[in-house]
């Protein structure tokens, strides 16, 4: 049995279909219904394991950090979901009047939304939304990206499409650091 057998093993709906939607919420492996299993039951029986989370939290960003090249599993936030920490962070910033975002219209719904709702309550000037040119977003994000701009913001692989953006370039065309 190869390794994609093997895998699919472990994925109890893929016995029956072929399941291709893993952003949000996708398909439990066994392993992973079993340890949430096994929490449940901790919880139910013993009280609220909040040490014992803590510690696999700890070592779930310890592996991250490994798997990434990071410099320390500290530098590794945990949060529920990459919206929540797109939120927490852009809640953080302090943007200078006037300021710009350029996103593109492949990201993640959430995401826009959340630069959307920046505009509308006047703590940025404007949205630019860049759309390909010759199946490429490179030029169109170099035309929209200026002096003003805040954030680039660009999921490397689309939910929706698969394209996969050129993020070396795409911070290349801004390497300054740029004031909020």
């Amino acid at each position: 049995m190869g390794w994609l057998e093997e895998l699919r093993g472990r994925i109890e709906i893929t016995r029956r279909r072929t399941y291709l939607d893993n952003a949000g919420a996708g398909p439990l492996t066994k392993d992973a219904a079993e340890a949430i299993m096994n929490f449940v039951n901790l919880w139910q029986e013993e009280g609220e394991p909040w040490e014992l989370a803590l510690d696999h939290i700890v070592e779930a960003k310890r592996v991250f950090a490994q798997l990434i090249n990071a410099p320390s599993w500290q530098s590794i936030a945990a949060v529920p979901s990459a919206t929540y920490g797109l939120n927490a962070l852009l809640s953080a910033m302090e943007f200078r009047p006037g300021s710009n975002v350029v996103i593109s219209p492949l990201n993640f719904p959430t995401g826009v939304f959340s630069f959307h709702a920046l505009k509308s309550r006047g703590l940025i000037k404007e949205v630019r939304i860049a759309r390909p040119i010759n199946g490429t977003y490179l030029e169109e994000y170099e035309k929209l990206i200026d002096d003003n701009t805040a954030v680039v913001f660009v999921d490397y692989v689309s939910w929706i499409t698969g394209y996969r953006e050129r993020i070396r370039e795409i911070a290349r065309l801004r390497m300054q650091e740029v004031p909020f």
